[in-house]
């Protein structure tokens, strides 16, 4: 198989892998990518889309299931895998990680719901995986099996009936006004830099992953507006931009203290850069180590960052998340309309941001009551006269 590795701008290289010709079309087939990084990186996604267009060439739609394993098949699934380039990248490492040396040499004939649920359980013992990370391998193994159904080597899916662990909702705690308030002085006391993370992340709700991939070139100063609109997220072996949770792009207006906030900060990085003898540009990341900001946070240092921040004031088990929480339910229960904190967090449509935050609008409904009463007083009650 033919692949190639052209480099479209800087740190961004576009891949292509020949796949053979189509069965029905009889046209030649590419797979394409974008990596975001080093050549080394690139090249070594190139070989893997490589490998994986061979294994998909020898291992045909037409094999018995006999002599095809699991691996074979999860690999000739992900050549073909039409999901996001995150959620390839994922799978990937998942497979290599813990489903190659085991599971995955097991012919396809072999395989049924109990020795598939086994194996859920071992991640779990095992490895220590969590609920949410087995229910991550399941997905990619029962894919892989609806692609095998559908090329007909199977009439059924023995991993629909898999057992699963049960998921586990992180509790969410939701910090007051004051609590926020100090964790952002604390931070500031630690790391000008991640003060202002602390500061931007409560003032607009982003996620930690939003504010990692923020550039300079989606921040108006002027305007005191950021535009939220990639997502840096963990892949196997490092992290990957891609769009916003739900493929949206927004705007978040800023409240006076957190623009000027943010043009001190801009402000010393442009000092950092020019005494480093390189400068910033639209295209540097808020956040970021480098002196010409070219190298985002990783998404974990900012949470192993503010784990450091919340031991420090008493937060305990108040997560990075939850200072998104805060955000959504402090705008609540000021009375903003639930339209406007949807389209500011970043959630598909107001129905999620109720059902998330339902709660906090319950205790809005015991404040309506009391300013109905109160506009009411005292109530024209039946057969009540007037002074």
């Amino acid at each position: 198989m033919r692949g190639s590795v052209r480099e479209r701008k800087p740190g961004v290289f576009e891949l292509r892998v020949y796949q053979g010709q189509d069965a029905v079309t009889h046209k030649h087939v590419y797979r394409t990518a974008t990596v975001r990084g080093s050549r080394r990186e690139a090249d070594s996604v190139l070989a893997r889309m490589v490998a994986a267009a061979e294994d998909a060439r020898v291992v045909g739609s037409t094999a018995p299931p006999r002599t095809v394993t699991l691996n074979q098949l999860i690999t000739a699934y992900l050549a073909g895998f039409q999901g996001s380039p995150t959620s390839l990248r994922s799978y990937q490492g998942m497979h290599a990680r813990y489903i190659e040396a085991t599971i995955g040499r097991y012919p396809l004939d072999r395989l049924d719901t109990r020795i598939i649920s086994q194996f859920y359980a071992y991640l779990g013992k095992e490895h220590g995986l969590a609920p949410a990370s087995v229910r991550r391998y399941h997905a990619l193994i029962r894919g892989a099996f609806k692609q095998a159904m559908q090329w007909g080597w199977l009439a059924r899916n023995p991993a629909v009936e898999a057992a699963l662990p049960k998921a586990e909702k992180p509790e969410s705690i939701t910090p007051t006004s004051a609590q926020v308030r100090a964790a952002v002085v604390e931070a500031y006391r630690l790391d000008a830099h991640l003060g202002v993370f602390v500061l931007l992340a409560a003032a607009t709700g982003a996620r930690r992953g939003e504010l990692c991939g923020l550039r300079w070139q989606s921040v108006d100063l002027a305007q005191g507006v950021v535009r939220i609109e990639v997502n840096l997220v963990n892949v196997e072996g490092g992290t990957l931009l891609k769009d916003t949770k739900n493929h949206s792009k927004r705007n978040v207006t800023l409240d006076p203290a957190t623009t000027e906030a943010l043009r001190v900060h801009h402000g010393g990085l442009v000092e950092r850069a020019a005494a480093c003898a390189t400068v910033l540009s639209g295209e540097s990341y808020v956040f970021s180590h480098a002196a010409d900001g070219l190298e985002p946070w990783h998404p974990d240092t900012a949470s192993a960052r503010w784990a450091t921040v919340r031991e420090r004031v008493g937060l305990d088990g108040v997560r990075l998340h939850d200072l998104r929480h805060y955000q959504a339910t402090t705008l609540l229960a000021a009375g903003v309309p639930v339209n406007n904190v949807s389209k500011r967090i970043g959630h598909r449509d107001a129905a999620v941001t109720l059902n998330v935050y339902g709660g906090a609008l319950a205790e809005l409904d015991h404040l309506a009551a009391s300013v109905i009463g109160d506009a009411l007083a005292p109530p024209p009650l039946p057969g009540r006269r007037g002074n």
